[in-house]
């Protein structure tokens, strides 16, 4: 079964993979990494070159997940004003993660040396304004990116079909085929000593004398486990109070303008980024945007149709060609989360990387290697999980959470439609009231109906059909299931229960642990 509706342009064109087995049997390596995508596969790359024996182990295939879905920009400034992050962390600290970023964008250009199916290239980037209230904005902008060392200045020439009023456009930055190079990477990670497994569901891992982390397949054991999932993945912990699951909506339209190869952006709320699919192709656009809080919306249908008219407004569309979603975590605080889980000295884990994950993800396979391998990096105490960083963090820290209590009382008392299962259409879901119990209920396209509990199994919170991708979403923690409730990503490490009764209306709400 496919995890979502709609798979991405890098899933549609990336030709047929590799196939790698499931786990059939008890393991020991020096590192097991529990995640198949971007940020997994560069510590495994990182790890291999040094020596170390390592288990990828990937719960659906590789690129199944964010890594697969992104937009393939390679940006290495923050969706964070990086004068913000001056602000709340110091200039030396901001310099340091814009160098990072800087780095890992060289990394991907040198692995995909002698690889043109990874579609690399260097390409500048414009973070532009249709407004002059915009100006001012972008200006400040431009003067922090060049103090922190990016080749960047302020024009007015935007080479877009449409007014726009000014951008910084920024030299240097890159887009790649995304899942193409997952590929790439995978296949130089698997054979001497090392192993990347496909269709092998991971359990947070447990931490004794060595690390444990039990599969679909068999135990692995290690003496590091790396937490690769994109999402906080160890139970209830205190980074589902520090990072907040956002979706994302990409088109991948023809059209009859010029676009010359850059990244684009815009400085609306939620912004919209755009750029060429593929150098074989230069009147296929990727368009994205519209962005909300994981399982919020009222219809995710209409954040398409919001993105298709916007499309429309701005570009000569002939056609639309993919579409699909994809979930990002974004920071309280504007960093990632990457490092040593706190209390924990063997288990390391990576989160929060906002709208920039390819950069981020591969940020953050290095450092996560370095730290593994004892070899000390500046970004260790800056992007340290469970930091305290009160000033700027806050403010959203309250917020966020506070949103997810009203959705952990109220969605309770909602209470499902009052329908038989037969009126709910094949191929979707619906919540439904079950003699006096909620249930999540879908219908497969061959009519059979099939029940579940609506309670996520990460933190107890109520879940939504999604109609866009048809899946079960969490409004919370960003917890997502497959229709037939097998877990798909976030934070949950189990699937829907099958047709269990919901909790009692007295039921607690979680609270946060350390």
């Amino acid at each position: 079964m496919q995890a979502t509706a709609h798979a991405s342009y890098w899933q549609e064109t990336a030709g047929s993979p590799t196939l790698y087995a499931s786990l059939d049997d008890n393991v020991h390596v020096d590192v097991a990494i529990i995640g198949g995508g971007i940020t997994g596969l560069t510590a495994a790359m990182h790890l291999k070159r040094a020596g170390c024996q390592v288990a990828v182990l990937e719960a659906l295939q590789i690129g199944a997940g964010t890594s697969g879905s992104t937009s393939g920009h390679l940006d290495a400034t923050t969706d964070t004003p990086l004068s913000q992050l001056i602000f709340d962390f110091g200039e030396q600290k901001a310099a340091t993660a814009v160098t990072a970023n800087r780095e890992a964008i060289d990394q991907i250009e040198a692995w995909c040396a002698g690889q043109p199916e990874c579609e690399f290239s260097r390409i500048p980037s414009y973070a532009y304004t249709e407004s002059i209230d915009g100006l001012e904005a972008l200006q400040k902008q431009c003067a922090t990116e060049r103090k922190l060392g990016l080749n960047s200045w302020f024009t007015r020439n935007v080479p877009l079909p449409f007014s726009c009023v000014g951008s910084v456009q920024t030299e240097r930055q890159g887009r790649v085929h995304a899942l193409r190079y997952l590929q790439h990477l995978a296949a130089e990670v698997h054979g001497d000593g090392c192993a990347v497994y496909e269709n092998t569901s991971a359990s947070p891992p447990e931490s004794a004398a060595t690390c444990s982390v039990e599969t679909s397949g068999g135990r692995v054991t290690a003496e590091q486990v790396f937490v690769a999932t994109h999402s906080p993945f160890l139970g209830i912990s205190q980074l589902e109070f520090r990072v907040f699951p956002y979706q994302s909506y990409v088109l991948a339209a023809q059209v009859e303008d010029e676009i010359p190869d850059a990244l684009y952006w815009d400085d609306a709320k939620p912004y919209h980024y755009l750029r060429l699919a593929s150098p074989h192709d230069p009147s296929l656009l990727l368009i994205g945007g519209a962005d909300h809080k994981t399982g919020q919306p009222l219809d995710e249908r209409q954040r398409f149709a919001e993105l298709e008219e916007y499309a429309h407004r701005r570009f000569s569309v002939r056609s639309i060609c993919h579409r699909w979603s994809a979930q990002y975590y974004v920071p309280a605080d504007g960093l990632p989360h990457v490092g040593r889980v706190p209390g924990s000295e063997r288990i390391f884990a990576a989160t929060g990387y906002d709208g920039t994950g390819l950069t981020w993800g591969t940020v953050a396979g290095m450092l996560v290697a370095r730290l593994i391998l004892g070899q000390p990096h500046p970004l260790e105490e800056v992007l340290r999980p469970g930091r305290l960083t009160l000033m700027a963090s806050a403010k959203e820290v309250i917020a966020e959470n506070l949103d997810a209590l009203r959705r952990f009382t109220v969605d309770r008392f909602v209470g499902g439609e009052r329908i038989d299962s037969h009126e709910i259409a094949a191929g979707t879901g619906r919540l439904v009231s079950d003699h006096g119990q909620m249930m999540a209920v879908y219908r497969d396209p061959g009519g059979d109906a099939h029940r579940f509990s609506p309670v996520c199994t990460h933190a107890g919170c109520i879940v939504h059909w999604n109609e866009a991708e048809h899946t079960w979403d969490c409004p919370c923690h960003g917890g997502r299931f497959m229709p037939d409730g097998r877990r798909f990503c976030g934070p949950p490490s189990r699937d829907l229960d099958r047709a269990h009764p919901l909790p009692a209306k007295t039921h607690k709400a979680p609270r946060e642990s350390n």
